[in-house]
This record gives C-alpha cells, sequence and structure tokens, in this order.
C-alpha cells in the first residue's frame, strides 16, 4: 500500500499551494510578468546602481506579494518551503534527487546568492551595500511587519529612494527566484493529487 501524507502534512500542502497561488496571481507579479525581461544598460549591478525599465507599481500590491511570500519562507508558518519540500520528499521517492538540487536552490536564494545583485545606499553609519535576502529582510522586519530597531536605520534610508532602486534587486534576486521554485514544487504536490488545483479564474 502506497503511504500517504497525514492530515497534518497535507494541511501544510495545501497551505502552501494556496501561499504559492497568492504570490504567483498577485498583481505585483503579474505586472512584473507584463513587463518582459529588465533592460539594464551600461551598469555593473555589484558596484552601480541599474537603468532597468519600471513597470507601474503600487505598494498596496507589493505588499500582497509579500504578505504570501512570508507564508512561503517563513519558518513559523505552516507553508514553510523547506519544510514541505521535505513532506513531498518523504512520499515521492521518484523526486529525491530533484529535491537535492531545488533545496540547494532555495538555500541559495534564502541567502541572497541567487544572484550577484547588491542594493547601494549611504546611511548615517556609511555605505552599505545589501544583497536581495537583506534587503527582503529590511523590508520585512523594518517597515513592513516589524518595527525592529536593528533595521530601522536601513528601513528610514529606503523609505526615502526611489522604489524601483531597491525593488529591482529584491524582486530580481529573490521574489521571482523563490515564485519559480515554489510554483514547481506546487505542481508536483498537484500532480500527485495530494490537493487540489487551486481556482485560477481570477486571474487577469
Amino acid at each position: 500500500m502506497t503511504m500517504q501524507p497525514t492530515p497534518d502534512e497535507l494541511f501544510r500542502l495545501r497551505q502552501f499551494v494556496a501561499a504559492q497561488e497568492a504570490m504567483e496571481t498577485s498583481r505585483f507579479i503579474q505586472r512584473l510578468a507584463a513587463r518582459g525581461p529588465a533592460v539594464i544598460r551600461g551598469e555593473n549591478l555589484l558596484t552601480a546602481t541599474p537603468k532597468i525599465t519600471r513597470p507601474e507599481y503600487d505598494w498596496d500590491e507589493f505588499l500582497a506579494c509579500l504578505t504570501s511570500l512570508r507564508r512561503i519562507i517563513s519558518e513559523k508558518e505552516p507553508a514553510f518551503i523547506h519544510r514541505v519540500a521535505a513532506i513531498v520528499g518523504r512520499y515521492a521517492g521518484d523526486l529525491r534527487p530533484s529535491l537535492v538540487s531545488f533545496k540547494q536552490d532555495i538555500v541559495a536564494i534564502r541567502a541572497g546568492k541567487a544572484m550577484p545583485m547588491v542594493h547601494r545606499m549611504q546611511t548615517p553609519a556609511g555605505d552599505a551595500r545589501l544583497n536581495p535576502a537583506q534587503l527582503l529582510d529590511v523590508f520585512i522586519n523594518g517597515m513592513v511587519f516589524h518595527n525592529d530597531a536593528e533595521h530601522e536605520t536601513a528601513a528610514a534610508t529606503i523609505a526615502r529612494q526611489d522604489p524601483w532602486s531597491y525593488l529591482f534587486v529584491v524582486t530580481e534576486g529573490f521574489i521571482i527566484p523563490m515564485s519559480n521554485a515554489s510554483a514547481w514544487l506546487a505542481k508536483m504536490i498537484l500532480l500527485r493529487g495530494w490537493v487540489e488545483t487551486p481556482n485560477r479564474a481570477h486571474r487577469q
């Protein structure tokens, strides 16, 4: 008899698929997809601020996307991607080789190393360089969900900047890679029938 996920594991799988669906269909992600590849003109991402194409930007849309993303990357959430990947590997032996490289990719994304990008800015303490994961940490823990003292200086500096000077780095270096990785894992879950296919009728 084929083993199946436990009720608690199925709950986690459903939570993950729902969070991934919400992120993928968010208007922020949809606008990025409609924009096409970013255009970068003659700038080194490691040493200068890139010149990029700029889709329409709405803070509430970004916040909605960030809320779904947080459900996937937070260890405290039932949809935490590492835990969900472990569940999938437990019951889908054929996927285990793919899950090894998948987990390595997730670790790289969460460490801000998926793409060699940094956001440079001047703070009262001097020149600061934040990789995509560090930048996202400022958003989550210093601006949106919390107001931690350790992020106060960076959050105040970012708040005064042109949004796309930092959104480019965090979207291209973290949000999009994590969205793509999550989409693959959600597809594997759905193909095994553990979770019902989400209703995508609301997509635009």
